[in-house]
This record gives structure tokens, sequence and C-alpha cells, in this order.
């Protein structure tokens, strides 16, 4: 069956490499068009997943779970719940529900994933790998901190050692990053976003899908130590890579506000003003201009045109 859906997804793979997400977008349009005309429940059940997925980095993430939930329903049907086909998309669908901060249907549905691909055999694979780091994401945000750490040093004595596993090696050290500043230990910290950049910098350009989140994380550490300049030039390249593979989503808008306090910090409000209209402008059109997010931009942007009026 892979090999049946390869054409679709070397085509796939082809767009994404143009870096247009709206050409991305269209492709799985058309291709769910055809998958339903043609009652091509396989193709429908690979175009569904990925449009998940692409919704999600994009920051669409009612349409993202709406994606998912179908082919959530699909893979039962086709492959059975026991499957790692159904693991798989409740992994992915559990991503989203991370992201919509529902942390408890989040964890559930992760480790529903976790058995399912232990049911399937496949506790060594790549796949459960990731759940373990997913895992830690979602402890990390309700502060359960031990778990967190525990789930992603599970995930990176798998990865450790596989040449072939830059990408995840520096999603994880990352991942491991945010956890040990938030735990206090900036000595770990400060090894682990290291090592992150380190691997990244080993993958081929259009394997960085997550590169920015290490750049980040590593402006986040200049910006505490003062080094105001080389801070905001790598949040200027994290904005260019999130651009460059997702579009101007929710964290192009919050990598713009961690520039503008740079810039304010620098003391240049025009180049704060800026930043912040391109996270409003980026806020309203995802969430509505009436929307929290939006709101508060917009007062700092009140706030800082009057500053730089006086």
């Amino acid at each position: 069956m892979e090999e049946r859906l390869s054409p679709f997804f070397e085509q796939l793979d082809g767009v994404y490499r143009q870096g247009f997400p709206e050409a991305v977008e269209a492709f799985l349009r058309e291709s769910l068009c055809r998958a339903e005309a043609e009652t091509d429940r396989e193709l429908e059940l690979a175009v569904r997943n990925e449009l998940g997925s692409f919704f999600r980095g994009a920051g669409r993430y009612e349409e993202s779970l709406s994606a998912f939930r179908r082919a959530e329903f699909l893979a039962g049907e086709l492959r059975g719940r026991g499957s790692g086909a159904y693991a798989t998309v409740l992994n992915n669908m559990a991503g989203t529900c991370r992201l919509l901060h529902r942390a408890s249907e989040a964890e559930s549905l992760f480790l529903r994933a976790m058995e399912c691909y232990r049911q399937a055999g496949l506790e060594d694979s790549d796949a459960y790998t990731s759940v373990l780091n997913n895992l830690s994401l979602v402890y990390r945000e309700t502060g359960e901190l031990g778990k967190a750490i525990d789930y992603l040093l599970r995930a990176l004595k798998r990865l450790e050692g596989r040449g072939d596993r830059q990408a995840e090696l520096a999603v994880t050290y990352n991942n491991l990053t945010t956890l040990y500043q938030a735990a206090g230990d900036r000595d770990k910290a400060l090894l682990c976003v290291n090592r992150a950049l380190q691997e990244y910098e080993k993958c081929p350009e259009e394997q960085r899908v997550h590169y920015a989140a290490v750049l980040n994380s590593l402006a986040g550490f200049l910006c505490g130590q003062g080094d105001l300049r080389r801070a905001l030039a790598l949040y200027r390249q994290s904005a260019q890579y999130t651009r460059r593979f997702f579009g101007e989503n929710e964290e192009y808008g919050i990598t713009c506000q961690n520039m503008r306090w740079v810039y304010e910090r620098l003391g240049d409000r025009e180049g704060a003003v800026a930043v912040l209209e391109r996270a409003e402008a980026v806020y309203t059109r995802l969430f509505g201009a009436k929307s929290d997010r939006a709101r508060a931009v917009a007062e700092d942007l009140r706030r800082l045109r009057a500053e730089a009026a006086l």
C-alpha cells in the first residue's frame, strides 16, 4: 500500500521544497478531491493526515483537528485500532490538542498511541520515540517538570548513537533546553541548546523544519546574557525559517514579539513597532481582531507609538 501511495508523497515533498505554503495547501486539497471522487480511502487517509499536519503548522488548529478526526476514523476502519497507522493518527491529533491547550485530552491520546504502538510491535520504532517527546511537552506545559525530563531522557537514549537522526536529536535537545531552564539548571540548558544547534547544522536544509525553535532558545539565552545584537540576528533567522516552512503562523508572531523586546532594550522603538505590527497582523488573521492575543498586541502598539511620539 505504501508503494502505491509513494507518488503522492514524492509530489508532496517536492511542493514543500518550493517553500510556498499556499501551494502545499492547494496540492493537498486537489489530492483530497481526487481521493473522494475515486473513493480511494487509502489515499484519503494519507491526505487527511497530511492536511492535519499542514493546518497545525499554519496555526489553524481547529481545521487540523477536524482533518485528524476523519483520518482516525479511516485508519481504524482500514488498518485496525491496534495498528501503527492508527497510533500515528492518534499521536498527530494529540499534538494539535496540546497546541489548543487541551492538556488532559492530549495526554490521553498520546498514551493511547503508545499502547497501540506496543500492540503493533513497534515499541522500538521512531514513531514510539516521537510520542515520548510529545508527552514530555504535555508535562512541561502542566508544570510536571520531573515527568517531562524523564520522558525526554528516555527518548534521547533511543536516538543517541544513530547517525541518521540528527533532526530528531536536535528537537529533543532543544526541548531539554527548555526544561532545564525552567528547572533552574542553566548549565545543562546551555549544553543542550548547543548540542541542538550542532545536530541541526548537520541536517540538509530541507530537514530543518524545527530549526526555528532551536534558534529561539539560543536567542533567549543570549538575551539573558545581554548579547542583544546576536540575539536579534538569531530571532530574525528563526522568523525566516518559520515563514519558509509554515508561513506566518502563531510561532512567527511569537518570534516577532520576542524581537520587539530586544529592539526596546536596544532603544530602537521604531524597530519594536515594526515587528509588533507584524505580530498583530498574524494574530488578527489567525484568531480575529477581538481575540485576547490580537487585542493585547494592539494595546502594546498603542503604548509604543505614544512613547515614540514623545
